[in-house]
């Protein structure tokens, strides 16, 4: 049994931080501890930031799902921007689109359906008409899951610079 509760920022900065950074270690070991002490607090001051908290029957992080609405002068934004023709852009970049930045499952639990209890109750309360995000060229599990939810590809590769492997993006209409 999963229950699902929503976080504030403040809460997610605040109290749960630490059970958030630990899974967020387990599913990526490779974040740095100067990554993760930027990351997050950047991104909870994010316009309709809006983060899901999977918990299981003990009461444990079994996963998480987080994202907001994108805009100019924002890193991933304007290279997605600069990936997409004009009328793409106007069009999944819409002022008020959510990007979708994390999902992330405890890896002992993935395949139970948290994910996509995650992935549709954060999606349920977007504003926008659009929804984007990236994951990585080679993550075919990931792929598989949202196109599965009905996410197409709008950018086959992108280059998100040095350090980077290869990413997709992916939209989904909301609306």
């Amino acid at each position: 049994m999963i229950d699902l509760e929503r976080l504030s920022a403040d809460e997610v900065l605040g109290a749960q931080r630490a059970e958030v950074e630990a899974l967020w270690r387990r599913v990526f070991p490779q974040t740095t501890d100067e990554r993760f002490a930027d990351i997050l607090p950047r991104h909870a001051t994010r316009s309709a930031f809006s983060f899901v908290a999977a918990r299981t029957a003990d009461g444990s992080l079994a996963g998480f799902a987080y994202g907001y609405e994108g805009g100019p002068g924002e890193w991933w934004h304007d290279l997605v921007a600069a990936a997409l023709r004009a009328e793409e852009r106007a069009d999944w970049l819409a002022p008020g689109h959510f990007e979708l930045v994390e999902l992330q499952v405890a890896p002992e639990l993935e395949g139970q359906g948290i994910g996509g209890s995650l992935h549709d109750a954060l999606l349920a309360t977007a504003r926008g008409r659009a929804a984007v995000l990236s994951t990585a060229v080679s993550n075919a599990r990931a792929r598989g899951f949202y196109h599965r939810r009905g996410w197409q590809t709008l950018v086959d590769e992108i280059d998100f610079g040095a350090g980077y492997a290869p990413f997709v993006v992916l939209g989904k209409r909301l609306d």
